[in-house]
């Protein structure tokens, strides 16, 4: 629903919470509001941004105390903050995961929290439908710019196992890329963003990921994983299902 680009759920317009953003969010048109949870106004802010993404939050506690533990000017305690277990990079290529370890660029807001960790994932298939295209652009530059960092992960392998594009891993990989740069050209802002492809992650730790899907396949029945197999969006008997599906659930 494209009404959603100009609705703002009680913030600014997108384009008026960017203007004089710095490199932590300074400068920028913060809501005044009621302070009742006894939160700064930066931790608000965030939350209220990153809220606006979405219909449903599942804990809204938790993602507040999320924001108060690593952007509270209030926050006492920041050695004891878990850091992020990567620090990302902006590649395009397969394969590019950015540093491990801390990077100095994720220090932001005025408590120099890490940045939180966001994911989401998908399987090139074909063209990109507008929805696909504008409003995960909103939605990403929104969390970025609320501090948070946000990682794509390609799902190649998966799309091969679900017969995309006839199985074809290269056209596969080309429709990932294309994808990328739908989004670049759209405006999605890649500092925080990083890539990520199954079939150059998996292949870094085989042994690591082969023996967790020998170990999920020896505790589940088989009934079990025809059920998870309607996540590959077809809808066929338990009888027609291909192998390849048992692979993909597990």
């Amino acid at each position: 629903n494209l009404s959603l680009l100009e609705e703002d759920r009680g913030l600014d317009k997108f384009s008026d919470l960017q203007a004089g953003m710095g490199t932590g969010g300074e400068g920028m048109g913060r809501q005044e509001g009621n302070d009742n949870d006894g939160d700064d106004r930066e931790v608000l802010w965030r939350y209220k941004l990153i809220r606006s993404i979405g219909e449903e939050c599942i804990q809204e506690s938790e993602l507040k105390e999320l924001l108060r533990s690593r952007f509270s000017k209030r926050r006492v305690n920041h050695s004891s903050l878990t850091p992020p277990s990567f620090s990302p990079g902006h590649g395009m290529r397969p394969g590019t995961a950015g540093d491990l370890g801390i990077n100095a660029n994720d220090s932001v807001g005025a408590g120099g929290g890490q940045r939180i960790r966001c994911y989401d994932g998908f399987e090139p298939s074909g063209r990109m439908h507008i929805a696909q295209g504008v409003q995960k652009v909103l939605a990403v530059n929104r969390l970025t710019a609320a501090g948070c960092s946000f990682t794509f992960w390609i799902a190649d392998w998966f799309a091969q196992l679900n017969n995309k594009l006839g199985g074809d891993l290269k056209k596969i990989q080309t429709v990932g890329r294309y994808f990328i740069e739908v989004w670049k050209s759209l405006g999605m802002d890649l500092t925080n963003v990083t890539f990520l492809w199954a079939s150059t992650e998996i292949n870094k730790n085989p042994d690591k990921y082969w023996s967790l899907v020998m170990d999920i396949a020896r505790h589940t029945s088989l009934a079990r994983i025809n059920r998870c197999q309607t996540i590959m969006g077809r809808n066929q008997s338990a009888e027609s299902l291909p192998a390849s599906g048992v692979m993909y659930s597990c």
